[in-house]
């Protein structure tokens, strides 16, 4: 074998190895300052669309928006005598025209961002840790809220392009306490 095509092996099984992001690792979510604010008995949540492109990039070395997924960071807290248990609630996305969208799971999220990106070479375990790690800025709605506990984490959307950048987005929230469905503008 020739020296240029054991250099050329070498490198394409170097790419292999790679991750498809480099999803950062320490979870840092945008403020949630100024931004409207829903209060029940139950809960109380805020809740912000994530368009800061260079936001995006920087944490998940991938543009959402242009790949059709909308980030939705919400910040909720048990407000009842009672912990909560969510792990039954969704959340869905009403766009001004009425047309209604479902949150969609942190690994679909992600693989909508592979398929995007036309990513296709990488190893399993490069793959399973990067779409670990963007999970990770997902909402974790698995586990009870205690009295008094707040959670933030993003939920995210896949969305049409003439969908993500409307204006007048409701986030809704179905059981997410007695009143079974909460409405909050996003805009």
């Amino acid at each position: 074998m020739t020296r240029p095509f054991i250099i050329f092996i070498l490198l394409l099984f170097a790419g292999c190895g790679s991750k498809p992001f480099n999803v950062k690792t320490e979870v840092k979510l945008p403020a949630l300052a100024g931004v409207r604010v829903l209060e029940t008995a139950a809960i109380r949540m805020q809740a912000a669309a994530v368009r800061d492109e260079d936001y995006l990039l920087s944490t998940f070395d991938a543009n959402l928006i242009l790949a059709g997924v909308l980030p939705v960071n919400v910040m909720m807290t048990n407000r009842g005598a009672q912990p909560l248990d969510l792990h039954k609630a969704r959340f869905e996305l009403r766009t001004a025209d009425g047309h209604t969208y479902k949150a969609a799971e942190a690994n679909r999220a992600y693989k909508r961002l592979v398929d995007y990106y036309g990513i296709s070479s990488y190893s399993k375990g490069a793959y399973k840790e990067s779409r670990g790690d963007f999970a990770a800025y997902a909402l974790d709605l698995s586990k009870p809220f205690a009295m008094g506990e707040s959670r933030q984490g993003m939920v995210f959307f896949i969305l049409p392009d003439r969908a993500i950048q409307a204006t007048g987005l409701k986030l809704i929230g179905v059981l997410l306490d007695a009143s079974d469905t909460v409405e909050l503008e996003l805009d």
